[in-house]
């Protein structure tokens, strides 16, 4: 009698249940949108919007840094705080969102997202740029004191090695950048506690509200938008680099240091975004029935009433007292240790890699920053999704027993790592700059060509690049060149004429010769032309399509090495681990390694260190790839540990009678009855688009 008067209570509560509104607001005419066509649209575009923000900030880096001044050390930290959150509320929102009304969890989530994408653009507005045409050189007065003979002020700037000081136009050079540290710090915290909703709670929630024979096409559609997202995000990243911050010209082109593209302009697109569809996936109720658009004969109320009964019995299965006993039963299973260890350097990787690939293209191949997003996004993002596609049919067509999985992940990733060691031999040759200072104590880039030339013009040690486009020749600044005159060209950009130290037909021109100087040069460092681009994009593409082949393997993997109750948990606690020891430390790693290659640093008035102005390339290409293979090397070890383990167990979950059922490192069988609370699936969002109908017979069996 005490169970009855609660399943009464259910019963009663059920109509609105599966009304479509946001609390008491369930009007009529919004129950013609109560289907799960129209809340996996709106889910789809969420995701969308998502995916589009994470590539788009990995395209930005480099306009962040000279922006602020930051070092690429300190935005990697700053990436990283959006798994600090992401970790700290993983496992709660998938213990407690997962048994309450998710499509509310989800809207406050995505408002939450939305709200700190925007803050990501705040630090325009909160901290201006003070110094633009300082920045620019826009007026005839500021451009004459970078010509020969012009004596002015220097401003200090540091050097790698031995921290020498030259001289650089800087940013707001007197002012912190403490201030925007902390707004995009906060941004980053809020995003990862915005996301989590999302990630976690979206799948298993179509998973519950359709039928069987549907789930794979409705998986299919959403996991669209976790490729098309990426993908999108790096094209709008492209667009956005090739528009100058104040939407002006600048006089130089966008392959100029001192260029700093309009980076705010996509955090508004998807704050704004995120903000609207957050409020109309909220509206949908907890539990959407897949018969609402049929008649309502008597087989369809009976089969609507047992769905509400179901709604509030899961909830009651969430107790705290459950989640330490779950991941005590989690880390005494080997071999879904090894599996979630895998993940984890496969999060260094992505995180670290990824994150300042479109980085490592500019500076390498010396392409524009519009250039670099696109390369090093679009091919990886849409090979990789091919990729886990067709291995997803491989899977369904021959059925692999478990052990053939796990070798088909350490195949795909020490294809992956031994292609980043190769990757190294596919160099650029650095170009050298004339004129740079002798305190520079790398010799990698300085020319000793034209050394003297430019002694008798009293040069500031202020980093101004100009390319002598005729002989290929890139001078530290129009002083450096010997530049006596500033002009400006057909198409309105500014060249520096009558250049001593630039060499015509041969001979150079100095101050004692009867010729009269005509030779001139351009802003900005002279571009390499190196078809290693191609190959290195070419090759790192068909790594990713072939990597990507076992991804949907190891998430059914996953699937069959941990008790059926344990699928969310499991889940759950492999996303906190990526987060935690993968996504968070991979873009501070990375960010370090490339500030140790810096040559040239800019340093603010008041002794603090800014961005980076020069790198030693070949070094940065070796240190990159060589960490980062190593990296992915561990991981198909793992993956290979994981295999020895696991050796003799079958796909299939049956238990043989009389078998008893434990979770621990060496019993791979599966208690055969499960709680109807225990089916949420909920990360990574790749999981369920390649499984079978056998599979989600299993994932959702009743006693």
């Amino acid at each position: 009698m005490l169970f009855k008067k609660p399943e009464t209570t259910k019963v009663a509560n059920a109509p609105n249940v599966h009304r479509c509104g946001l609390f008491c607001w369930q009007p009529d005419f919004l129950q013609r949108c109560n289907n799960m066509t129209l809340f996996v649209f709106c889910y789809v575009l969420l995701c969308l919007i998502y995916g589009m923000a994470a590539s788009y900030t990995s395209s930005m880096i480099p306009s962040i840094e000279k922006r602020f001044g930051f070092s690429s050390r300190t935005v990697g930290i700053i990436m990283a705080m959006n798994d600090v959150s992401h970790v700290s509320t993983a496992l709660l929102t998938a213990h407690f969102g997962g048994r309450g009304h998710r499509p509310r969890w989800i809207m406050c989530g995505c408002i939450i997202l939305g709200i700190a994408l925007l803050l990501h653009a705040a630090p325009e507005v909160l901290f201006p740029f003070r110094n633009l045409d300082v920045w620019k050189g826009a007026s005839m007065m500021q451009n004459e004191e970078h010509l020969c003979a012009a004596n002015s002020r220097q401003r200090a700037l540091r050097l790698g090695g031995d921290n020498h000081t030259a001289a650089v136009p800087v940013v707001n050079a007197s002012e912190s950048n403490i201030g925007p540290v902390v707004v995009l710090v906060v941004a980053q915290l809020l995003q990862g506690v915005g996301s989590t909703a999302l990630i976690i709670l979206g799948l298993p929630f179509i998973d519950d509200n359709v039928q069987k024979k549907n789930t794979p096409l409705y998986f299919s559609i959403s996991f669209s938008s976790r490729i098309f997202g990426p993908v999108l995000g790096y094209a709008l990243g492209g667009f956005c680099n090739s528009i100058f911050l104040d939407w002006t010209n600048p006089g130089f082109k966008s392959t100029d240091p001192r260029w700093i593209s309009a980076w705010y302009l996509g955090y508004l697109f998807f704050g704004m975004g995120l903000c609207l569809f957050a409020i109309t996936i909220g509206c949908f109720p907890a539990s959407i029935s897949s018969d609402c658009s049929k008649s309502e004969d008597e087989s369809t109320k009976k089969e609507a009433n047992a769905s509400a009964q179901k709604i509030p019995a899961s909830v009651s299965t969430a107790s705290w007292k459950d989640l330490p006993r779950n991941i005590k039963r989690l880390v005494t299973n080997g071999a879904y240790v090894c599996r979630a260890c895998s993940s984890m350097f496969d999060g260094v990787f992505i995180a670290g890699y990824f994150s300042f690939l479109p980085k490592f293209l500019g500076q390498q191949f010396q392409i524009t920053q519009s250039a670099a997003a696109i390369a090093g996004g679009v091919p990886n993002v849409l090979a990789t999704a091919t990729g886990v596609v067709v291995g997803g049919f491989i899977l369904r067509r021959w059925k692999p027993q478990p052990r053939y999985i796990g070798l088909f992940l350490a195949a795909g990733g020490l294809i992956m790592a031994t292609t980043l060691y190769g990757l190294i031999g596919l160099e650029c040759p650095q170009a050298k700059i004339t004129g740079m200072p002798t305190t520079v104590n790398d010799s990698f880039l300085r020319s000793d060509g034209n050394a003297t030339c430019h002694q008798p013009c009293q040069c500031k040690n202020d980093f101004i690049p100009v390319c002598d486009v005729s002989n290929h020749e890139t001078f530290y600044s129009p002083c450096h060149a010997g530049c006596t005159k500033l002009g400006l060209s057909k198409n309105q950009e500014k060249i520096y004429e009558n250049c001593m130290c630039v060499r015509t037909n041969g001979t150079k021109l100095d101050e004692s010769s009867d010729q009269t100087p005509v030779a001139s040069v351009v802003n900005g460092q002279c571009q390499k032309h190196c078809q290693t681009l191609y190959y290195y994009v070419a090759i790192l593409t068909a790594a990713m399509f072939l990597g990507g082949l076992p991804l949907s393997g190891g998430i059914m993997l996953q699937f069959r090495i941990v008790d059926i109750d344990l699928k969310s948990m499991a889940n759950g606690m492999t996303a906190l681990l990526m987060a935690g020891l993968g996504f968070l430390p991979g873009p501070i790693i990375a960010g370090a390694l490339f500030d140790s290659t810096c040559t040239l640093w800019q340093m603010r008035d008041n002794g603090e260190t800014g961005y980076c102005l020069l790198y030693n390339t070949d070094a940065m290409r070796w240190k990159f790839h060589l960490f980062f293979a190593s990296v992915r090397g561990i991981a198909v070890l793992m993956d290979l540990l994981l295999t020895s383990r696991i050796w003799k167990l079958k796909s299939e979950r049956e238990t043989p009678a009389g078998v008893p059922t434990l979770s621990g490192e060496d019993n791979w069988a599966f208690e055969p009855e499960v709680s109807e609370a225990v089916n949420e699936n909920i990360y990574p969002p790749l999981k369920n688009l390649h499984l079978d109908s056998a599979d989600h017979d299993t994932a959702h069996t009743r006693v």
